[in-house]
């Protein structure tokens, strides 16, 4: 059913502006492939990475990197052969965290050649994390946690 949902929603869309582009942005874990609508559907695979530094403490045992989480979720959107966007970008901690993945994600990386763009996501979450680690506020002006 999501397919054909997204598949109808972009043939509305594209018989009022055919020439659109369409990006389909899963979150980008294992399995998304289960729900690519197809070629024709697709211009931009997006992917979200998020870097909350207290779950990464919790769940990881260490603070985790940009390329950490964002490596895996690349080769999956790149895995279709479109242009790779990371379509939510945020991260939250300490001082040195905010600052880690600040130089991190601001360099061109070799790496990623079908990487074309990143939106950073300067909104508070929209919905709870699990695990009672709440609603984490991405917005620049808070990133960095006392």
């Amino acid at each position: 059913m999501p397919i054909a949902a997204y598949r109808k929603m972009i043939d509305v869309c594209r018989a009022s502006a055919p020439n659109i582009t369409v990006m389909w942005s899963p979150l980008g874990d294992e399995g998304m492939e289960e729900y690519y609508p197809g070629d024709d559907y697709v211009d931009l695979v997006g992917v979200s990475v998020f870097g909350l530094q207290a779950w990464d403490q919790a769940k990881f045992g260490h603070d985790r990197t940009f390329d950490e989480i964002f490596g895996p979720r690349y080769e999956r959107a790149a895995s279709f052969g479109k242009p790779v966007v990371v379509a939510e970008l945020g991260y939250v901690g300490k001082e040195d965290y905010v600052k880690m993945w600040e130089n991190s994600v601001r360099q061109e990386k070799a790496e990623y050649p079908n990487l074309v763009g990143v939106s950073y996501f300067n909104y508070p979450e929209v919905y709870p994390w699990p695990e009672g680690f709440g609603m984490p506020d991405w917005r620049v002006k808070n990133q960095i946690l006392k």
